[in-house]
């Protein structure tokens, strides 16, 4: 159920719509993504979804706000050195 909803989230995140990635991040998409992140025994699949939905929050054109993905930024840092 995760897995297929972080699909989802990923899939409405696309940078060329930045209205609704905007409407998704004051939902509070970031906060509840880094929550699925974070917990201990996530399938790789659910992370993957997520890390994708993360990433498509912070991209597009023009770019979100800083402030509410902010908190991202370490998080898929971490991710440069991992090796799946």
């Amino acid at each position: 159920c995760r897995c297929q909803a972080t699909w989802v989230l990923a899939s409405l995140a696309t940078p060329d719509n930045t209205q609704r990635r905007d409407y998704l991040i004051s939902l509070g998409t970031v906060g509840a993504l880094l929550g699925v992140l974070t917990q201990p025994t996530v399938l790789v699949e659910t992370h993957r979804n997520a890390t994708l939905a993360l990433s498509n929050l912070c991209t597009g054109v023009p770019p979100p706000s800083l402030v509410p993905i902010a908190p991202v930024i370490p998080v898929l840092t971490s991710f440069l050195s991992h090796v799946d």
